[in-house]
Protein backbone atom coordinates (compact mmCIF):
# COMPACT_ATOMS: atom_id res chain seq x y z
CA UNK A 1 0.00 0.00 0.00
CA UNK A 2 2.94 2.35 0.54
CA UNK A 3 3.86 2.25 -3.15
CA UNK A 4 0.33 2.56 -4.55
CA UNK A 5 0.29 6.40 -4.66
CA UNK A 6 3.58 6.48 -6.57
CA UNK A 7 2.23 3.88 -9.01
CA UNK A 8 -0.98 5.84 -9.53
CA UNK A 9 1.02 9.03 -10.02
CA UNK A 10 3.12 7.34 -12.69
CA UNK A 11 0.06 5.91 -14.42
CA UNK A 12 -1.60 9.31 -14.33
CA UNK A 13 1.53 10.89 -15.82
CA UNK A 14 1.66 8.31 -18.64
CA UNK A 15 -1.97 8.08 -19.75
CA UNK A 16 -2.48 11.43 -21.48
CA UNK A 17 0.86 11.45 -23.35
CA UNK A 18 0.26 7.86 -24.48
CA UNK A 19 -3.11 8.67 -25.98
CA UNK A 20 -2.25 12.08 -27.44
CA UNK A 21 1.16 11.26 -28.93
CA UNK A 22 0.28 7.75 -30.09
CA UNK A 23 -2.92 8.87 -31.79
CA UNK A 24 -1.30 11.94 -33.34
CA UNK A 25 1.63 9.92 -34.72
CA UNK A 26 -0.73 7.27 -36.11
CA UNK A 27 -2.89 9.87 -37.87
CA UNK A 28 0.15 11.69 -39.30
CA UNK A 29 1.64 8.41 -40.53
CA UNK A 30 -1.60 7.48 -42.28
CA UNK A 31 -2.03 10.92 -43.85
CA UNK A 32 1.53 10.85 -45.19
CA UNK A 33 1.37 7.23 -46.38
CA UNK A 34 4.70 5.92 -47.79
CA UNK A 35 6.47 9.22 -47.17
CA UNK A 36 9.25 10.04 -44.72
CA UNK A 37 6.89 10.62 -41.77
CA UNK A 38 5.17 7.28 -42.34
CA UNK A 39 8.45 5.39 -42.71
CA UNK A 40 9.87 7.04 -39.57
CA UNK A 41 6.72 6.28 -37.59
CA UNK A 42 6.81 2.65 -38.67
CA UNK A 43 10.47 2.31 -37.64
CA UNK A 44 9.64 4.06 -34.35
CA UNK A 45 6.76 1.66 -33.70
CA UNK A 46 8.69 -1.48 -34.62
CA UNK A 47 11.59 -0.54 -32.37
CA UNK A 48 9.27 0.57 -29.59
CA UNK A 49 7.10 -2.52 -29.71
CA UNK A 50 10.01 -4.98 -29.85
CA UNK A 51 12.35 -3.18 -27.44
CA UNK A 52 12.22 -4.43 -23.82
CA UNK A 53 11.01 -1.68 -21.51
CA UNK A 54 13.75 -2.21 -18.94
CA UNK A 55 16.48 -1.87 -21.61
CA UNK A 56 14.91 1.33 -22.92
CA UNK A 57 14.69 2.60 -19.35
CA UNK A 58 18.38 1.91 -18.79
CA UNK A 59 19.29 3.70 -22.03
CA UNK A 60 17.16 6.69 -21.07
CA UNK A 61 18.84 6.79 -17.65
CA UNK A 62 22.27 6.51 -19.23
CA UNK A 63 21.66 9.39 -21.65
CA UNK A 64 19.47 11.85 -19.74
CA UNK A 65 20.58 11.18 -16.18
CA UNK A 66 24.22 10.09 -16.35
CA UNK A 67 25.54 11.83 -19.47
CA UNK A 68 23.42 14.98 -19.81
CA UNK A 69 22.36 15.24 -16.14
CA UNK A 70 19.02 16.80 -17.13
CA UNK A 71 16.78 14.66 -14.91
CA UNK A 72 17.79 13.72 -11.37
CA UNK A 73 16.74 10.50 -9.60
CA UNK A 74 14.17 10.08 -6.84
CA UNK A 75 10.57 11.24 -6.45
CA UNK A 76 11.50 14.69 -5.11
CA UNK A 77 14.64 16.74 -4.56
CA UNK A 78 16.00 17.24 -1.04
CA UNK A 79 14.48 20.69 -0.54
CA UNK A 80 11.06 19.54 -1.82
CA UNK A 81 11.21 16.43 0.35
CA UNK A 82 11.83 18.64 3.40
CA UNK A 83 8.77 20.74 2.53
CA UNK A 84 6.62 17.65 1.98
CA UNK A 85 7.63 16.11 5.32
CA UNK A 86 7.07 19.37 7.21
CA UNK A 87 3.88 19.74 9.27
CA UNK A 88 2.71 22.66 7.08
CA UNK A 89 2.31 20.39 4.04
CA UNK A 90 -0.86 18.29 4.11
CA UNK A 91 -0.61 14.93 2.34
CA UNK A 92 -4.06 13.96 1.09
CA UNK A 93 -3.41 11.43 -1.66
CA UNK A 94 0.24 10.39 -1.30
CA UNK A 95 0.83 11.50 -4.90
CA UNK A 96 3.29 14.37 -4.58
CA UNK A 97 2.21 16.16 -7.75
CA UNK A 98 -1.47 16.14 -6.79
CA UNK A 99 -0.75 17.04 -3.17
CA UNK A 100 1.48 19.91 -4.29
CA UNK A 101 -1.41 21.34 -6.33
CA UNK A 102 -3.80 20.87 -3.40
CA UNK A 103 -1.33 22.71 -1.13
CA UNK A 104 -0.85 25.47 -3.74
CA UNK A 105 2.85 24.67 -4.22
CA UNK A 106 3.63 24.85 -7.96
CA UNK A 107 7.37 24.61 -7.24
CA UNK A 108 6.95 21.16 -5.70
CA UNK A 109 4.58 20.17 -8.50
CA UNK A 110 7.17 21.09 -11.16
CA UNK A 111 9.91 19.28 -9.24
CA UNK A 112 7.73 16.16 -9.05
CA UNK A 113 6.85 16.32 -12.75
CA UNK A 114 10.51 16.81 -13.68
CA UNK A 115 11.45 13.70 -11.74
CA UNK A 116 8.49 11.75 -13.10
CA UNK A 117 9.29 12.56 -16.74
CA UNK A 118 11.87 9.83 -17.47
CA UNK A 119 9.77 7.12 -15.86
CA UNK A 120 6.70 8.22 -17.77
CA UNK A 121 8.67 8.41 -21.03
CA UNK A 122 9.96 4.88 -20.55
CA UNK A 123 6.52 3.42 -19.93
CA UNK A 124 4.83 5.52 -22.61
CA UNK A 125 7.23 4.59 -25.42
CA UNK A 126 6.02 1.00 -25.74
CA UNK A 127 2.39 2.07 -25.64
CA UNK A 128 3.01 4.86 -28.19
CA UNK A 129 4.22 2.20 -30.58
CA UNK A 130 1.10 0.09 -30.10
CA UNK A 131 -1.36 3.01 -30.34
CA UNK A 132 0.51 4.33 -33.39
CA UNK A 133 0.21 1.03 -35.22
CA UNK A 134 -3.48 0.59 -34.44
CA UNK A 135 -4.37 4.20 -35.29
CA UNK A 136 -2.35 4.15 -38.51
CA UNK A 137 -3.98 0.97 -39.81
CA UNK A 138 -7.46 2.21 -38.85
CA UNK A 139 -6.90 5.57 -40.53
CA UNK A 140 -5.55 3.94 -43.68
CA UNK A 141 -8.68 1.80 -43.83
CA UNK A 142 -10.93 4.83 -43.34
CA UNK A 143 -9.01 6.93 -45.89
CA UNK A 144 -9.78 4.29 -48.53
CA UNK A 145 -13.55 4.38 -47.88
CA UNK A 146 -15.97 5.63 -50.52
CA UNK A 147 -17.26 8.56 -48.47
CA UNK A 148 -13.71 9.92 -48.13
CA UNK A 149 -13.19 9.66 -51.89
CA UNK A 150 -16.53 11.42 -52.40
CA UNK A 151 -15.55 14.24 -50.03
CA UNK A 152 -12.27 14.69 -51.88
CA UNK A 153 -14.05 14.57 -55.25
CA UNK A 154 -16.33 17.40 -54.09
CA UNK A 155 -13.22 19.52 -53.68
CA UNK A 156 -13.19 19.77 -49.89
CA UNK A 157 -9.85 20.82 -48.41
CA UNK A 158 -7.68 17.93 -47.23
CA UNK A 159 -7.72 19.22 -43.65
CA UNK A 160 -11.53 19.19 -43.58
CA UNK A 161 -11.63 15.69 -45.06
CA UNK A 162 -9.13 14.36 -42.50
CA UNK A 163 -10.44 16.08 -39.38
CA UNK A 164 -14.10 16.32 -40.33
CA UNK A 165 -14.75 12.94 -41.91
CA UNK A 166 -11.86 10.51 -41.39
CA UNK A 167 -10.73 11.10 -37.81
CA UNK A 168 -12.56 9.09 -35.14
CA UNK A 169 -15.37 10.95 -33.46
CA UNK A 170 -17.55 10.45 -30.45
CA UNK A 171 -19.77 7.40 -30.97
CA UNK A 172 -22.93 9.41 -30.30
CA UNK A 173 -22.03 11.91 -33.03
CA UNK A 174 -21.30 9.19 -35.56
CA UNK A 175 -24.68 7.56 -34.87
CA UNK A 176 -26.42 10.90 -35.39
CA UNK A 177 -24.54 11.73 -38.59
CA UNK A 178 -24.50 8.23 -40.04
CA UNK A 179 -27.49 6.27 -38.69
CA UNK A 180 -27.33 2.48 -39.04
CA UNK A 181 -29.18 1.05 -42.01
Amino acid sequence: MAYLPATLELAQGCFTPIMVVGTWLGIEAAIHYDKFIDESARVFSIIGYSFPTFVFGLLVLMVFYADLQWFPPGRLSLWANQVVTSPDFHISTGMYTVDALLNDRPDIFLDGVRRLFLRALTLAYVDWALILRVTRSSMLEVLNQDYIRTARAKGLPNRQVIYGYARPKDERQSLIEFPPE
